[in-house]
């Protein structure tokens, strides 16, 4: 039965990911222009929770922990789909809060978890299965919606989720995690090594959390005509095809030169879509953020070993997202905000090396990204 392990957690990181953005047309039909306070709530959830996991081991040494964070997850859909409208952002609130303690624990079954493939192909299909709930998320959800309200829909997900838990719970061994001595929030910032391990990754979530809040909340005021299903799944298709050019063209290109111009040309490119309203600009937006979050997932994967070190990055990094929902409350004009964020790695440029790096410095790079 260990053997079924690997793929029902590939499953409930599918359904993570529908959740990540099906919650999208739901908001922008229930709360409309207030969809982002509960997109905020979200983030500070899942933040919360990743910050107790990081800093309380007992809340992640036993196997049924990630079954009941799991199974408060499926309940916070029932909540929501039982209560009136006005408690979403309520909900929300408990679903980022069970998410945010779940997900290191995910990650951590599923690199111990019985499976024939290696590290790297493990993350692939992580990044996969995540991708393919985020693209599908907004039209399964919009779609359940013709047949039935919200609510039924929310109440039959959650009851689904916490049936596919129950079973997931009986597969789980224990695990034995070491406890993060390799990475500490002091080693993370020492010097400006923080560029690296951590500002790519925190500037790609801010643009996240403004991007998901931003078309929940005026998608209507910007894309007037445009089934809000087709919107966000023509930005999922952008997001996975970002990720897979990065994944063909990075080996070619010189990565730290690209963390600093990828944040400053999503931030310009969000100036001129505020100016112009020229819809085409935040697809471009969205596709050089899926370019730099590769990027900083690739940084992130290299330094992590264990579950609460992975709730470590997150933890310093899901700011990025709680700010950026509350940036697109503010609709466009936050997007001064995000450029002077975009701005920050100019404050160190002298200690940055020159953008068009001798050929030695490709290569080496190209031997990080293959290992």
């Amino acid at each position: 039965m260990l053997n079924a392990l690997f793929p029902l957690l590939l499953i409930v990181f599918f359904l993570h990911g529908i959740f990540a953005s099906g919650f999208i047309p739901i908001l922008n039909h229930v709360l409309g222009t207030d969809a982002s306070w509960a997109f905020a709530v979200y983030f500070g959830g899942l933040l919360l929770g990743q910050v107790a996991i990081y800093f309380f081991g007992w809340l992640s040494n036993k196997r049924w922990h990630l079954t009941f964070y799991e199974i408060v997850f499926g309940f916070s859909l029932i909540l929501m789909g039982y209560l009136p409208p006005d408690w979403l952002v309520l909900g929300r609130g408990i679903e980022g809060l069970a998410g945010g303690l779940a997900t290191p624990l995910l990650f951590a079954h599923m690199i111990h978890a019985p499976s024939k493939m290696s590290m790297a192909e493990r993350i692939v299909r992580y990044n996969a299965v995540y991708a393919l709930g985020y693209v599908l998320g907004p039209l399964i959800l919009e779609s359940t919606m013709q047949m039935m309200t919200y609510r039924v829909c929310l109440l039959l997900f959650g009851i689904v989720f916490i049936v596919l838990i129950l079973h997931l719970g009986s597969l789980l061994p224990e695990l034995d995690e070491p406890a993060p001595h390799t990475l500490t929030f002091r080693s993370l910032f020492s010097g400006t090594s923080w560029f690296e391990k951590f500002y790519s990754l925190f500037f790609a979530k801010a643009f996240y959390g403004f991007l998901l809040s931003f078309i929940a909340s005026f998608a209507m005021v910007y894309f007037g005509g445009w089934p809000i299903s087709v919107l966000t799944v023509s930005l999922a298709v952008i997001f996975v095809f970002g990720q897979k050019l990065g994944e063909r063209t990075l080996h070619r290109l010189y990565k730290r030169g690209l963390e600093i111009i990828l944040p400053l040309s999503i931030a310009l490119t969000m100036l001129l879509f505020w100016a112009t309203e020229w819809r085409l600009l935040l697809f471009v937006a969205a596709l050089q953020h899926a370019y730099l979050l590769f990027i900083a997932f690739i940084n992130f994967t290299t330094q992590i070993s264990s579950g609460r070190e992975f709730a470590l990055f997150n933890s310093i990094s899901d700011p990025g997202m709680f700010l950026g929902a509350l940036l697109a409350g503010l609709g466009l004009k936050a997007t001064w905000v995000l450029l002077a964020l975009a701005c920050l790695p100019l404050l160190y440029w002298r200690e940055w090396p020159r953008l068009r790096p001798p050929a030695a410095a490709l290569a080496a790079e190209a031997a990080d990204g293959q290992a």
